[in-house]
Formats: structure tokens, C-alpha cells, sequence
């Protein structure tokens, strides 16, 4: 017999989909734009009806049960056959309209064009905006339908496996750099150029250890793409996504802090300013988060 799942059970499961996809209560409801306690008891909810525990929760994270796996892959199933779905009803008809992009300036010079390129192609009918932008921007005040929102991934901290888009770190600078036997604490006689901030200090790993590297004086920029240009320049070490300055590495202008140290990644995930999306505007996030 067939029992129907009420439009509460799939609201819950959407709920827990996300907090699995974001790690946390906090971090589900931030994206869900909603309150803390209301995501708490949508999963408390679920976990009743189901009559199994989905999530343990620990201080620094969430952790999945094998039966919320279980439950998290046939949840991730529903959602995008809803998606679909929405898309059917809609007919086949060309995408057409405006779409706007809002992403941190780095990813606009390596990542991102091959991206928009095999997109218009795809949909010639639907104008790309794009608007890069270091600082931390609101949606609600931004005229952006998407925001690539990006966050450092601890070094203790595995990439997560749900990570939509996860860019490796290189610390690089003009001339070779000297480096010592690594201890412990390594100071080097260059300034670290960063955006924003003043940082003078940063901390890597070293096979199975967690270091920290301390200069002098630290400079400070107003985009990624500045702190290159003045890497470029000779004007101190950088922190940048390697996608970005592989090219100046090959070509010998820059050259990588040392190949044995993992400064960590950036995470990357897909942000919509609207609880409904525009179909051009699901359309271009399944692109933007796709292999190809």
C-alpha cells in the first residue's frame, strides 16, 4: 500500500538535505534564509517520523548516520526530479532573460571563462552579467541573481564531500624563495600581500604538520588580482588560488613558497539570491557547477 508523503515530510527533507550539504544547523539555515530553531526542529520532526537518528551532532560538525546517508541520497534524488520536474512544466522552450553572477575576482580570470563560454553556446538567448567582487556583498542589496560564495577550508578539515567547487592555495612570489629547514615557526624576510586585511603571518602543512610562516610586514590590497600584479612586481608573497598563477609559475614570473607546503583550498558553493529561482538562473548554476 502506498502511503502519500505530505508536503511537510518533503519540506523536511529539503531541510535536511541542506544541513547535510552545509555541514550544520547554522550553516543550513543561513542558506535557507531562515532561523536556527526552525531548521533545528524540521530535522528533529524528520527524525521522529522516520524513527531513526539522520545526524549526530558534534561540536565542530554534522555528522550523517548510515541511515541519514541512506535517507540523504534518496532526498537528493526527489529534489532534482522536483527540479525537473518544474523545468517540464515549463516546456521546452529556449532560455531566454538576464542572468547576473556575483563571484570573488580571482575565479573570473582562469575558471570562470570557459564556463560562460560552453553556457552561451548552450543558451544564446540568455544574457550573462558578471560582477566580481572581493568584499563580502548581501544578495538581497546586490542586483545579482547568483552569488559563488567562497570560504577557507581549515587544514585539520577534510574537503567535504558534498563541496561543489573546492581551488587549492599557492603562496608565490617574485624571486625564489630561501627556505631553511622547516621548523616549527619560519620566518622570511618578505612582506605578504593579502585582500583585505594586514595578516603578517600564515599557517601551512607540512606533511603531517601544521606550521607557521611569519613576515616582516604584510601590505594589503584591494582585489586578488592587485596582490598578483604586486607579486608580479616583487612587492612580497601572495596567497592565490594556483588555477590563477600557474601560467606565471610555468613562465618562471612567480614562483611557489615551497611545492611541500599546503596553505589549504577555498570551498566554493552556489548561493541564489531568490527562494524560486529563474529557470536561466538554475539552469546557469547546474552549468557553473558541471565538469565540463
Amino acid at each position: 500500500m502506498n502511503t502519500q508523503i505530505s508536503s511537510q515530510t518533503l519540506r523536511r527533507l529539503s531541510f535536511f538535505a541542506t544541513i547535510a550539504a552545509e555541514g550544520s544547523i547554522r550553516g543550513a539555515a543561513h542558506r535557507l534564509r531562515l532561523s536556527a530553531p526552525v531548521v533545528s526542529t524540521a530535522l528533529s520532526e524528520l527524525e521522529e517520523e522516520l524513527g531513526t537518528t539522520l545526524i549526530t551532532r558534534t561540536t565542530r560538525r554534522h555528522e550523517l548516520t548510515a541511515a541519514g546517508r541512506e535517507v540523504l541520497t534518496h532526498a537528493t534524488e526527489m529534489l532534482a526530479a522536483a527540479n525537473r520536474a518544474v523545468d517540464v512544466t515549463r516546456g521546452n522552450t529556449p532560455l531566454s532573460g538576464t542572468v547576473t553572477l556575483t563571484l570573488p575576482s580571482e575565479l573570473t580570470t582562469r575558471w570562470l571563462p570557459p564556463k560562460l563560454q560552453s553556457f552561451r553556446e548552450a543558451h544564446p538567448g540568455v544574457a550573462l552579467s558578471v560582477q566580481p567582487e572581493d568584499a563580502i556583498v548581501t544578495l538581497k542589496a546586490a542586483p545579482a541573481d547568483i552569488a559563488l560564495r567562497t570560504r577557507l577550508v581549515d587544514l585539520d578539515t577534510p574537503i567535504p564531500s558534498d563541496t561543489v567547487l573546492a581551488f587549492p592555495l599557492d603562496c608565490v612570489c617574485a624571486d625564489p624563495p630561501r627556505l631553511s629547514k622547516i621548523t616549527s615557526h619560519m620566518s622570511l624576510d618578505m612582506p605578504l600581500i593579502g585582500s583585505p586585511g594586514h595578516a603578517t603571518w600564515l599557517t601551512a602543512r607540512h606533511r603531517k604538520r601544521t606550521i607557521r610562516l611569519d613576515f616582516p610586514s604584510g601590505l594589503s590590497a584591494g582585489s586578488k588580482a592587485a596582490a598578483l600584479a604586486m607579486a608580479r612586481e616583487g612587492l612580497g608573497a601572495a596567497l592565490l588560488l594556483s588555477s590563477t598563477v600557474e601560467e606565471d609559475i610555468a613562465s618562471g614570473r612567480l614562483h611557489r613558497l615551497s611545492p611541500d607546503l599546503n596553505f589549504g583550498w577555498i570551498e566554493g558553493r552556489i548561493v541564489f539570491r531568490d527562494k524560486l529561482p529563474s529557470r536561466e538562473a538554475r539552469a546557469f548554476a547546474r552549468h557553473l557547477t558541471s565538469e565540463t
